[in-house]
């Protein structure tokens, strides 16, 4: 079955229900059966979010649409009512869903721009410091079987390290804060940034900001995208933890650094993956997955319990769906 541009007006349906659905299984499901794993955790805030998408595409493709032939009847009146809000938010939403993702696609194109001002505003530092940088990087690079890549020296306050850029990153990293480090510490920042190289995260949050701003008008878009960001900052923690060999230095790297970076307050650059970004209560969570794993508690749930309630709610969500249009 062919997919037609007045299909749209369910998708708006299928994206406020299905994330109506999903999210609440979700949080439910973490408070009586805690997950201490955060890649099992970021998998399922990641299922959450893709739900409505899946069934949209589903069942105006290869399913039958209830629309026309009844399947799945809720009711005449009921049926009519959805149909007709989801029109309504067809005509008033489909502009700004447009803008909002041609906003989010602009950004691959912003992200070399700011990579290239920055590289125009770098700072020098002292033969001493990029040889204590340089030896770090090489040792760690070897390590984690990566390149080493382009560093970048920034003067501007309210970060650690990040990095930047879609197809070839660079590492960014604030030349006063890592004057206050020990070489441990600055270990630490720098095999964190070098993780998220080797996991190429900068794509995966920009595809992230791209999925949410197809669903923008979701009261759960947001929500579901930082619990995802999140997770997956812990579960780098964990990695670059892991290849250091010392969680208790890690965290208290990590603590360092947030408490020097408070002085000068937080910043988040555009598509960047940051050592020490994000809320208080972001950090309180990062430290505890830290110290979870350190005391043996980072295995998750065994993987049949876990896959299958990932599947029931999938598949739960979806068939809950095709009961409105």
């Amino acid at each position: 079955m062919t997919m037609q541009l007045a299909d749209l007006h369910s998708f708006f349906l299928y994206v406020i229900f299905g994330h109506l659905l999903a999210y609440p299984a979700v949080a439910l499901y973490l408070k009586y059966f805690p997950l201490h794993n955060p890649g099992q955790r970021m998998a399922l805030y990641l299922l959450a979010l893709l739900a409505p998408f899946i069934a949209f595409v589903l069942y105006h493709s290869l399913l039958t649409k209830q629309c026309h032939t009844g399947f799945f009847s809720v009711g005449g009146a009921t049926l009519g009512l959805l149909c007709h809000v989801g029109y309504l938010a067809y005509s008033y939403l489909s502009p700004l869903l447009l803008l909002f993702i041609g906003a989010g696609i602009s950004k691959a194109v912003a992200v070399p721009l700011f990579v290239a001002r920055t590289r125009r505003q770098a700072v020098k530092l002292s033969q001493h410091e990029e040889e204590r940088i340089k030896r770090i990087l090489n040792g760690q690079c070897a390590a984690l079987s990566l390149p080493v890549p382009e560093v970048i020296y920034s003067s501007h306050k309210g970060f650690s390290a990040f990095i930047a850029g879609l197809r070839k990153p660079v590492l960014v990293i604030n030349a006063w804060l890592f004057s206050q480090l020990t070489e441990q510490e600055m270990k630490a920042v720098l095999t964190h940034e070098l993780v998220h190289i080797r996991r190429k995260d900068t794509l995966f949050s920009y595809l992230l900001h791209i999925l949410r701003d197809a669903v923008f008008f979701s009261p759960f878009s947001s929500s579901l995208l930082r619990c995802c960001l999140l997770e997956n900052e812990r579960r780098c923690d964990r990695e670059a933890a892991f290849y250091l060999g010392d969680f208790g230095g890690y965290s208290a790297a990590l603590l360092k650094v947030w408490k020097l970076l408070l002085e000068g307050g937080v910043k988040n650059p555009v598509l960047v993956s940051s050592f020490a970004g994000g809320r208080g209560r972001e950090m309180e969570l990062r430290l505890t997955s830290l110290l979870q794993a350190q005391q043996g508690k980072g295995s998750g749930r065994p993987s049949y319990l876990f896959f299958s309630f990932a599947a029931a709610m999938l598949v739960g969500t979806i068939l809950l769906l095709g009961l409105i249009c």
